[in-house]
């Protein structure tokens, strides 16, 4: 039972245990009074009475049975006991049943080796160029974390080990009442450790396969299916994700002139300023603000806070915005934002596209509205003939999109063919369109052409 030794921790009856106890004495002394009454004291087995034997038999393997069952299961997963830390043992630790398998100073050890294996930091990083990073589920995969007995996920923790490494320190800051809010995460967290690929969702199937190949492979040298080695491995597949963003972001900084060390506001104010939405303002925000803290921050608070402040700091500069035009005795000018164009219909889309193009010197027109093939713009540029396919969706673009492009364009006898959204294409749709030449502007790439007229 874990590294619990008897000088600080004692043991006490588990509360599950004595209601198991208490509710099975109670179904047998209720299964005593209905025999009772049911056999009336006639002893004798006969056509008279039996219908009531068997009906005193019925009602007490119902009443017993399940909780025979229950019991018989807390001895086998030896649950009688739980082992406690009388003086400074905090509440988020108590009650916590330890588990022979998980050993964090292993776990430890095994993070250090890692962070120290080049191969292996620069093979998950590249993982994550070309796979969308599934951060809450591996920063609770992370975690040491068990199924106690009445179906709740519970923070494992072990009190005998030295706080300072990095892994501690991130474990930590884990509060209990975020364990219960991502559920869902936890339970997938739980099937990621135990190596239960069957249950995992496509992302985290992917990171176990990339785990996976590098045991193969050798250059994790841990077994496949030590349940130490997969918790290490998350936790640096976890900070490995968290700097490709904080890279991706960075990007950001540089491009907007932002400092790194300017204060929130003054960053929100300038991406604000700079058409970035406020998805991309709460990424470049928690990038930084995970960095400072080497990584070890928890996504699922840091990110909420970080949400708050942005709401309310973008409803202020809206608000000074419009006073200041107010004031002035400005109309506002109305211009395309991203926003607006998410809120098109596809034919507002396509004349939208028309402008756009003939805006950044292209001569545009839309086609017929029936009979298309596929292509809802033509846009010249000298000899060049561009076919373009508008597509404003509310999920990403796949192949089909891609192939009507590729007929129309043939259609139309055109040099180059293009498709753009307000949203992203599909892998699938991203291979096809590369073996068929096709240009693809997705959600980034359009507000980068917005921002040049």
């Amino acid at each position: 039972m874990g590294n619990l030794t008897k000088d600080n921790k004692n043991k006490k009856i588990n509360n599950n245990f004595i209601a198991c106890i208490v509710l099975l004495m109670a179904a047998i002394t209720i299964s005593v009074v209905y025999w009772w009454f049911a056999l009336n004291e006639k002893l004798e087995v006969n056509e008279n009475t039996m219908g009531a034997i068997e009906g005193a038999i019925a009602f007490s393997v119902f009443l017993i049975l399940p909780l025979l069952i229950w019991l018989i299961t807390l001895l086998v997963k030896k649950q009688v006991f739980i082992y406690i830390k009388d003086e400074n043992m905090n509440e988020q630790q108590r009650g916590v049943i330890f588990d022979d398998k998980i050993d964090i100073v292993t776990i430890n050890k095994i993070v250090d080796e890692y962070l120290k294996n080049k191969k292996l930091c620069d093979t998950i990083k590249g993982f994550f160029l070309f796979y969308s990073a599934p951060l809450y589920k591996l920063e609770f995969a992370s975690m040491p974390l068990i199924l106690s007995g009445n179906d709740s996920y519970k923070l494992l923790n072990n009190n005998d080990i030295n706080g300072d490494s990095v892994y501690m320190q991130f474990l930590i800051m884990i509060k209990k009442k975020l364990i219960f809010k991502y559920s869902l995460y936890v339970a997938e967290a739980y099937n990621f450790q135990h190596s239960k690929t069957e249950l995992l969702k496509p992302d985290m199937l992917e990171v176990w396969k990339l785990y996976s190949a590098l045991v193969n492979q050798k250059i994790i040298k841990n077994k496949k299916q030590d349940i130490n080695s997969i918790i290490a491995f998350a936790y640096v597949a976890y900070r490995c994700a968290k700097m490709r963003f904080y890279d991706i972001s960075k990007d950001s900084f540089d491009k907007y002139g932002i400092d790194f060390d300017e204060d929130n506001h003054t960053v929100i104010e300038k991406l604000y300023n700079n058409d970035c939405d406020s998805e991309v303002i709460k990424t470049v925000l928690w990038a930084r603000y995970s960095s400072k803290r080497n990584f070890n921050d928890f996504v699922c608070e840091s990110i909420d806070e970080i949400d708050e402040l942005i709401k309310w700091d973008l409803n202020d500069l809206i608000e000074k915005q419009k006073i200041k035009q107010l004031s002035e005795g400005i109309q506002p000018k109305k211009q395309y934002s991203i926003y607006m164009i998410d809120l098109m219909s596809g034919k507002q889309f396509e004349e939208f596209i028309t402008y756009l193009f003939n805006n950044l010197g292209y001569k545009a027109t839309q086609t017929k509205l029936s009979g298309d093939q596929g292509i809802d713009v033509i846009a010249f540029k000298g000899q060049t003939k561009i076919a373009i396919q508008a597509k404003c969706y509310h999920k990403p673009v796949g192949n089909h999109a891609i192939m009507e492009a590729v007929a129309g364009a043939r259609h139309y006898k055109a040099d180059k063919v293009l498709v753009v959204t307000n949203n992203t294409f599909t892998k699938s749709a991203i291979e096809l369109a590369e073996s068929n030449g096709v240009i693809l502007w997705d959600r980034t790439i359009l507000k980068e052409k917005m921002e040049q007229v």
